[in-house]
C-alpha cells in the first residue's frame, strides 16, 4: 500500500526585496514530498533556506509562488487546517523569563472557576463555570485541572461555559465531586467547526456526552432533529433545552422515556417516513460512543451517500494537535485536526 504525502511542495519560490532593485531567492523552484512515517531533515549553511522554508508552512512568511500542501491541505486554501497540522519545538527555551508561572499558563490555557456542579446521576453531571468561551459548533477544549489531569470536551455551551460529564475513569471521578469555586484550565478550542450547507435538514444522532457535540451544532444552525439515546431515563439530560432548538427524539433501552429500544431503531422508522425528496436535503451528525456511532452510520448509509455523514467518537482525541497518534482512523485522517466531525464518504472512516 503507498503510503499518503504528509508534505508536498512543489515549485517553491521565496524573493526577498532589497533596498534599491536588488532581490534575494531564498527559496528557488524547491520540490520534495515525505510521506507518512518518514522522518525528514533539512541540512543547509546559513542563509541556505532552512527557516524560511519552515516559516512558510508555519503560516508567519508568505511564498512568492509555488504549491504547497500539509496532509492534502493547501496552504493557500486552507491555512488555519495547515496550521493546525503542524507542530513546531523551539531550539531555545521559549519562556519569558520575565513572567511568572501563572501568567505563562494564562498564554497557553484561560482560568475558569467552577461555579455550579449539578449531579445528574451517580456517574454523570454538568459542570458551569463562571465566564464564556468562545467557540464554534464541532469544536472541543481540553480542560486541566492542576494535580489531577487533562481531558478533552465538547462543550455543551459556550455562555455560560458548561461541561457534560461522564464518570469512565479517575480523573472525570474528581471531576463529579468538585466544589464550587474550584479552579480549572481550558485550552482550546481544537477541531474543525461543522459547516452544513446552507438550507440542510441537520439529523444529530448523540448518546452519552455525545449531545455536547449537537446541542450548539442545533441551536446555532436550526432546521435540526436530535436523536438522543441512554440506557434509562436517568441517565438523560438537558432535554427542555435541547427541544427548544431542535425537534427531539429520545429513546432509551429500557423504555422508562421515550422509545422503548435503541436510538437508532427510532432513526430508521424516522428516515423511513421521508419522502426520497426529502432524505435528498439531509446531513448527519453523528457522535457518542463508538458502537452507537458505527450503528448509526449502517442506518444512514441505507438512505443517504456516505459524503453527507459525518461521525466523531466522543473519547478518541488526546493531544489535540495531532502528534501522539492516539486519534489516528485507519485512513491517515486524525479527529482532532482534520475533524472531530469526519465524513464517512471513505470505507476506512472513523467509525472503522
Amino acid at each position: 500500500m503507498e503510503k499518503k504525502n504528509i508534505l508536498s511542495v512543489k515549485n517553491l519560490n521565496k524573493i526577498y526585496s532589497k533596498k534599491g532593485s536588488s532581490t534575494v531567492n531564498a527559496l528557488k523552484n524547491l520540490n520534495l514530498e515525505v510521506k507518512q512515517g518518514e522522518i525528514f531533515g533539512l541540512l543547509g549553511p546559513n542563509g541556505a533556506g532552512k527557516s524560511t522554508f519552515i516559516n512558510i508552512i508555519a503560516g508567519t512568511v508568505v511564498k512568492t509562488s509555488g504549491d504547497v500542501n500539509v496532509w492534502g491541505f493547501d496552504i493557500d486554501k486552507n491555512p488555519r487546517q495547515v496550521r493546525a497540522s503542524i507542530g513546531i519545538v523551539p531550539q531555545e527555551v521559549n519562556l519569558d523569563p520575565f513572567f511568572s508561572p501563572r501568567k505563562l499558563l494564562d498564554l497557553h490555557a484561560g482560568l475558569y472557576g467552577i461555579k455550579k456542579n449539578e449531579r445528574i446521576t451517580d456517574d454523570i453531571c454538568i459542570l458551569t463555570f463562571n465566564r464564556k468561551i468562545e467557540i464554534e459548533a464541532g469544536q472541543f477544549i481540553f480542560l486541566w485541572i492542576p494535580g489531577l489531569g487533562e481531558k478533552p470536551f465538547s462543550a455543551l455551551t459556550d455562555d455560560p461555559f458548561q461541561l457534560a460529564v461522564i464518570n469512565l475513569g479517575e480523573f472525570t471521578e474528581e471531576l463529579m465531586s468538585l466544589e464550587p469555586g474550584t479552579e480549572a484550565y481550558v485550552r482550546g478550542p481544537h477541531g474543525n467547526a461543522v459547516s452544513p450547507k446552507p438550507g440542510a435538514r441537520i439529523m444529530a444522532v448523540a448518546g452519552g456526552t455525545g449531545l455536547a457535540a449537537v446541542y450548539q451544532l442545533a441551536r446555532d444552525f436550526g432546521n435540526t432533529e436530535i436523536f438522543f439515546g441512554a440506557r434509562s431515563a436517568e441517565r438523560l439530560y438537558f432535554l427542555d433545552e435541547s427541544a427548544k432548538v431542535s425537534d427531539l427524539h429520545i429513546a432509551t433501552d429500557d423504555g422508562s422515556r421515550g422509545h422503548h429500544g435503541v436510538i437508532t431503531e427510532l432513526l430508521e422508522q424516522r428516515l423511513e417516513a421521508l419522502s426520497s425528496e426529502e432524505r435528498e436535503g439531509l446531513v448527519f451528525y453523528n457522535c457518542g460512543p463508538a458502537p452507537m456511532v458505527r450503528a448509526a452510520e449502517m442506518v444512514e448509509r441505507k438512505y443517504c451517500s456516505p459524503e453527507r455523514i459525518y461521525n466523531a467518537i466522543d473519547y478518541w482525541t488526546k493531544c489535540g494537535v495531532g502528534i501522539c497518534g492516539a486519534c489516528d482512523a485507519p485512513d491517515g485522517r486524525r479527529l482532532c485536526v482534520d475533524g472531530p466531525f469526519l465524513d464517512a464518504a471513505d470505507r476506512n472512516s472513523a467509525t472503522q
